[in-house]
């Protein structure tokens, strides 16, 4: 009779699937569509929320790495993953965040949301973000939760940092940077729990921080802290530094989706297969994105040949001169062929008609010891004559 009163053994949950990539990108548009029908009140509001949410995170990085004893890589590494903590509010909280927004390049590349509504949402949400980070400059400074002389020393030496790229490099580092980002809320979608969310966004922020690219909303919190704790640079700066960030931003959150939309459109339906003008229409919105993306592959080839032209100008302007490439160097400023730690007398240092040509160094080395050997007479005269 007990057995009668027993119960049952639960029935086994299904284990839900991964969803596949084509899965997330069925997600991201609806996602986009309702963000680019957000009223502007409520756009605005959650914008601010998102510029303060970054600016946490960017306070408990700075904190987690000043006086950091772990090294070079690990304590970036630390930095990052505290940094992760802001993009966990703004996934957690549903902010706007107009870095992450460039995903929405995913749903206009597929007529799903008009390019209107897309510039609307970009524009009002960055503005918004940029109040929000300044706002909470406001706040942490009148809090003075920021006087620690380490942490404004820490805070100084990166926004010197920063304002020491150059536009070209932080271009190229914004286009990085958001590509990470928009990389890291497309993974969030993957995931069905808040924890597994949470997990999604660490990784690819962490990596994008440790990596030293460049977050526009980031650097508007960042470089006013550092001019404040006496930081060098100045309005014109701090203006040229965020141009160039916010449009590598773009460039690399916005092609993030174009690609990921020009691979799983068809997929999840959403491109007509048949010609007509909803296919004409696609054509002339792959034609602008691969038109944004040329600049940017052209842009990298000149920067990588312009690099490799300055690395073999010494070579070339003194191959023929049997000149020491240590003094040439000093003159032109630019970086030796080979790293060399001594003086001229160096015995593994060759001239750089020598390096050229491949001559072995065993000339250069006679040569410099004859030249050791008078200068060490000479210097021994001297001392002579000095002591008598």
């Amino acid at each position: 009779m007990p057995e009668m009163f027993e119960r049952a053994p639960p029935a086994a949950q299904p284990v839900a699937a991964m969803p596949s990539p084509a899965d997330i990108a069925e997600k991201i548009a609806p996602w986009g569509i309702a963000k680019g029908a957000l009223p502007l009140p409520r756009l605005l509001g959650l914008g601010v929320l998102a510029g303060v949410c970054i600016g946490f995170g960017a306070t408990f990085s700075l904190l987690g790495i000043t006086n950091s004893q772990l090294g070079f890589g690990p304590t970036r590494l630390l930095g990052g993953v505290a940094f992760s903590f802001g993009l966990m509010l703004v996934v957690m909280t549903g902010a706007e965040l107009s870095t992450g927004n460039c995903l929405l390049a995913l749903p206009w590349l597929l007529r799903r949301l008009s390019g209107a509504a897309m510039l609307r949402n970009w524009v009002w949400s960055f503005i918004a973000n940029a109040a929000g980070a300044l706002l909470l400059v406001v706040l942490m400074v009148k809090s003075g939760a920021l006087e620690s002389a380490d942490l404004q020393q820490t805070m100084r030496h990166i926004a010197e940092a920063k304002f020491a790229l150059s536009p070209e490099s932080a271009f190229y580092r914004g286009i990085l940077c958001n590509a990470l980002v928009c990389l890291a809320v497309w993974m969030s979608f993957a995931a069905t729990s808040a924890p597994g969310k949470l997990l999604a966004v660490i990784f690819p922020i962490a990596a994008f921080v440790a990596l030293g690219f460049e977050h526009s909303i980031a650097n508007v919190y960042l470089l006013p802290l550092g001019m404040l704790a006496g930081a060098g640079g100045g309005a014109e700066a701090l203006l040229l530094n965020l141009a160039a960030v916010t449009l590598g931003n773009l460039v690399g959150g916005a092609a993030v989706g174009i690609t990921l939309g020009a691979v799983f459109g068809k997929t999840i339906g959403m491109i007509a297969p048949e010609g007509g003008s909803g296919r004409t229409a696609v054509r002339w919105r792959r034609a602008i994105a691969l038109g944004l993306c040329l600049p940017v592959m052209l842009g990298g080839f000149m920067m990588v040949t312009r690099h490799a032209a300055r690395s073999a100008m010494p070579l070339a302007s003194v191959a023929t001169s049997g000149k020491c490439h240590c003094d040439n160097s000093a003159q032109s400023g630019h970086p030796r062929a080979w790293p060399r730690t001594t003086d001229c007398s160096d015995r593994e240092h060759r001239t750089t008609a020598q390096v050229a040509s491949g001559t072995p160094n065993t000339e250069h080395r006679r040569v410099e010891g004859h030249a050791r050997q008078a200068r060490d007479a000479l210097a021994g005269t001297r001392t002579g004559g000095a002591n008598h």
